[in-house]
């Protein structure tokens, strides 16, 4: 029923192990120290970092509609953070 764990995916495991963990307590201080509207704002960033770093990173190549697309996002963003200050 169970399968082993090879020792090759060990690292990689326990590497995600730790970074889900800090998210989640990184997660828990900001509620604790912020508005509840500011961490939800920035929690929905998530895919705008995502396909900013996508590139770098992963190498993935971007369209110029997803490039508008982010540029009205983050525009999005930036007008309820500067409208609720």
């Amino acid at each position: 029923m169970y399968d082993s764990v090879d020792a090759a995916s060990v690292p990689p495991l326990a590497t995600r192990v730790i970074t889900g963990n800090f998210a989640i307590f990184v997660n828990f201080m900001a509620v604790k120290y912020f508005s509840l509207t500011v961490v939800a704002m920035v929690i929905n960033c998530a895919p705008l970092v995502t396909m900013v770093l996508a590139a770098p990173i992963l190498g993935e190549k971007t369209t110029l509609s997803q490039v508008v697309s982010l540029l009205f996002a983050f525009g999005g963003v930036l007008l309820m953070i500067l409208g609720g200050a």
